[in-house]
């Protein structure tokens, strides 16, 4: 019988046109890059033109606004201004200033400038300078009204110097200059500077760009891009023509960096998802890369934007300005060792309270940047980044758990429109804390990666580093990854799992590596006194009834949801327990460990919970702990919706409820200055 012959090999010959070289491949590559930017630039230039154009028309209309000094809307506008004061006497707000100070009022451009002072003397002696001009003043006693006529600079900005000999009494130690109750501004027909219109023109093209770069393979992509640099171009002059153009040209250099900072958080992201990919780690449907790159996106641009404007105050940003100018000026040790007096009152009690200098090492390069108020710029520039960050971590999250493109996107949205975490970052400085959030995340999402080679020593080394970065990024990780970590040691331990004894090896070596460098120097004053005197406040705190009562079931529900309930709302909660559901009935494979780590993360709560603020507190409970689990827990939910015409309605309407009630958010805290939490 006749065998088959075998197969006689022979060479495939490659035309020399479909061979592909290193030139024709950047051909290729600067060609489609060429193609994507030059589709939307038309319409950029176009509405950067518009916006340009009407600017300059806005500018010379006549208009008038009055600054009230002392009344929250001022602070952008003074140099070198002692704290707002209530006048009972004269029934106004006021600020003294000190022997020198400076007003600066952007964009006004050839206007006339009433400024109301008190004289606290007769003749007291007032010198006002602005440009080459100086005005020297005798006061009569008593507030009256100087009006001058300053030349702007080429941006359409008028400084106005004050200076008046050094004022102190007993009981005013301060050293004072003048008071100031408010300051007029009505304009004068003049030439227009460019400065301001051109900015726009350059912020509304940018901004066309940016939502055209992340709405990449959508049908809306260029609609909507002209829907917002139209939208851009009519509102910012209509803001130039009213009598509340400074609230927009004290912003619009800013908000120039809050556009450039999204176009490098998509580039960066897009990056990253493209890498990911190529190692087989996410799936390779560009949609998938896309849609996270525009959350990120939105998550950067929204905080920034918040951060950055001129009105909005951060509490504790002077606390981390000051730590990191003391990393710059060589006294790390002094941050670095426990020092009570670097420690502000915390919970209406003197304790030590650790202060990882971590996060303030990372951010001594802001303090190199050049100009006024820049380190703090690039400092929230930085904390926008790391958020950011988070929002991805958060969508890569769902998708280890099988929740798909959709369900991740839903997620990333959830976490990054969610009023509360938007109230968070603008009011409050927890800018460590975010660090740290993106952290834990990155160390759970490293986690589920590499657990088939947690045998092997790098993984294991990877792992335990970024614990021990999270871990030194906000004292309170400690205690939060630690009880997260032993109950993820001890369900793996149950199934007899090989990753048992490698994530214990790994935590543990984290946990060593925080207490060496850092924490090891301040146990002794935590056992000592800030511990006892946190449980001894709170018990003290506590009635004999509430004690007896707190291991009630209604007590304990309650203590549970109170918060969760008042912070994210109902809806949200719903959507939460039917994702936990979703994935319970879904786990299977290599989604068991991903299950694994939620339900780690959120038991871990549960406890803590019941434990009174004192000893844990809003910010450990909420942000760094729930806020993210339950973005992942109702992303799922969502994902599945998505199946079907009704479902991706309804979802689009939930995802555009929570983000336009966080956009309301942001506009109030950004309008009232500063909402304080309680």
């Amino acid at each position: 019988m006749n065998k088959p012959a075998a197969p006689v090999p022979s060479s495939v010959v490659v035309p020399p046109a479909a061979r592909a070289t290193p030139t024709s491949i950047w051909a290729a590559g600067a060609a489609g890059w060429l193609r994507r930017v030059w589709q939307p630039l038309p319409l950029a230039l176009l509405c950067g033109v518009l916006a340009f154009m009407l600017g300059s028309l806005a500018l010379p209309q006549a208009w008038a606004t009055t600054i009230q000094i002392g009344g929250g809307f001022d602070s952008p506008f003074l140099r070198g201004f002692h704290r707002a004061e209530f006048s009972e006497l004269h029934q106004t707000d006021f600020r003294w200033t000190e022997p020198r100070a400076e007003v600066l009022l952007p964009g006004v451009a050839q206007s006339v400038v009433g400024v109301r002072v008190h004289g606290d003397t007769p003749d007291f002696p007032l010198t006002l300078t602005t440009g080459n001009a100086t005005y020297q003043l005798a006061l009569r006693p008593g507030w009256q009204t100087i009006l001058i006529a300053p030349a702007p600079d080429w941006r359409g900005d008028v400084r106005i110097g004050l200076a008046a000999p050094a004022q102190t009494s007993p009981d005013d130690p301060r050293v004072r200059g003048v008071a100031l109750s408010h300051i007029s501004v009505s304009s004068r027909s003049a030439a227009v500077p460019l400065a301001q219109p051109l900015l726009l023109g350059l912020s509304t093209a940018l901004a066309v760009l940016l939502v055209s770069a992340t709405l990449r393979g959508s049908r809306a992509r260029l609609p909507l891009a002209l829907l917002t640099g139209g939208g851009l171009a009519v509102g910012s002059a209509w803001l130039l023509a009213s009598d509340q153009r400074m609230w927009l040209t004290s912003y619009s250099a800013r908000w120039l960096l809050v556009l450039v900072l999204g176009m490098g958080i998509w580039a960066g992201v897009q990056a990253l998802l493209h890498w990911l990919a190529q190692q087989q780690r996410i799936p390779t449907d560009p949609r998938i890369r896309n849609s996270l790159a525009a959350t990120a996106v939105l998550a950067g641009v929204l905080r920034y934007a918040a951060l950055a404007y001129p009105l909005n105050h951060n509490s504790d940003l002077r606390y981390i300005l000051g730590r990191t100018w003391m990393i710059r000026d060589g006294q790390f040790l002094t941050l670095f060792l426990p020092n009570p007096a670097l420690t502000p009152v915390q919970w209406e009690m003197d304790v030590t309270i650790p202060r990882s200098p971590f996060f303030y090492l990372l951010n001594v390069p802001m303090t190199f940047l050049p100009g006024r108020g820049s380190d703090a710029l690039g400092m929230l520039a930085f904390s926008s980044v790391i958020d950011a960050l988070a929002v991805v971590l958060v969508g890569l999250l769902v998708l280890h758990v099988g929740g798909g493109q959709r369900a991740a996107w839903a997620a990333a949205m959830l976490a990054t429109t969610l009023p509360f975490g938007l109230q968070m970052i603008v009011s409050w400085g927890i800018l460590p804390t975010l660090l740290a959030q993106m952290l834990a995340l990155l160390a759970v999402y490293l986690w589920l990666e590499l657990r088939p080679q947690l045998p092997t020593r790098p993984a294991r080394l990877i792992i335990a580093g970024v614990l021990a970065l999270a871990f030194l990024a906000y004292p309170t990780a400690l205690v939060f990854l630690g009880a997260t970590g032993v109950l993820l040691v001890l369900m793996l331990a149950v199934r007899r799992d090989p990753a048992t004894v490698p994530t214990a090896q790994a935590g543990l070596l984290a946990t060593a590596i925080a207490m060496l460098l850092y924490y090891g120097w301040h146990m002794p004053a935590l056992l000592n006194k800030t511990l006892p005197t946190l449980f001894g406040t709170a018990s003290a705190a506590s009635t004999a009834e509430r004690s007896i009562s707190t291991l009630s079931l209604p007590r304990t529900l309650a203590a549970i949801t109170t918060q969760p309930l008042d912070k994210y709302g109902i809806l949200l909660l719903i959507l939460a327990l039917s994702g936990i559901a979703m994935l319970l009935l879904r786990l299977r494979g290599t989604r068991v460990y991903a299950g694994l780590v939620l339900a780690a993360w959120t038991l871990a709560y549960l406890p803590f919970a019941l434990l009174d603020e004192y000893i844990v507190t809003l910010i450990l409970k909420q942000v760094l702990w729930l806020l993210p689990m339950l973005a992942i827990a109702a992303g799922i939910p969502l994902g599945r919706m998505q199946h079907s015409r009704a479902g991706r309605w309804l979802t689009a309407a939930v995802l555009l409820w929570t983000g336009w009630q966080g956009v309301v958010l942001l506009s109030d805290l950004v309008r009232f200055a500063f909402m304080q939490l309680k």
